[in-house]
């Protein structure tokens, strides 16, 4: 066992821990990072799933969203701190056609509902469907 040396060996090992080391740190933290995300969106889906529900039974569209909206409201600012580049731009664009949605539908005056039945903004907003435009914003959130 000449050729062995021990400071070679012990060399090289010390080089293969640290280097495993920096890649299995790299990989938690990508990991923990994805798993917020992942947490995040099940937080956003789960804020959407009871108005889902009641939509799809039937019931008033106006009344339902008038009620939920500031929870989704809060879940997607919350959602939208996880997201960057073009993932938060579609994001962004979802969740604004929802917001004005529910602003031009939900939000009217007595004098809009009474006298404002041909506006072309309301005309235009009011064939939209409400289960459409969440589900724009849900299908940003699959991680």
């Amino acid at each position: 066992m000449e050729g062995f040396e021990l400071g070679t060996f012990s060399l090289g090992s010390m080089f293969g821990i640290v280097i495993g080391a920096f890649i299995g740190h790299a990989l938690a933290i990508r990991r923990g990072k994805f798993q917020v995300k992942h947490n995040a969106a099940l937080e956003l889906k789960k804020a959407f799933h009871p108005t889902l529900l009641k939509l799809r039974n039937g019931d008033s569209p106006t009344i339902i969203i008038s009620a939920y909206f500031d929870k989704h409201q809060e879940a997607a600012m919350e959602y939208s701190g996880y997201l960057n580049g073009s993932a938060l731009e579609s994001y962004r664009e979802a969740f604004n056609s929802y917001t004005f949605w529910y602003k031009t539908i939900c939000n009217r005056s007595r004098e809009d509902i009474m006298y404002g039945e041909n506006d072309p903004v309301y005309l235009a907003e009011k064939v939209k469907k409400p289960e459409m435009l969440i589900g724009k914003i849900l299908e940003c959130a699959n991680t």
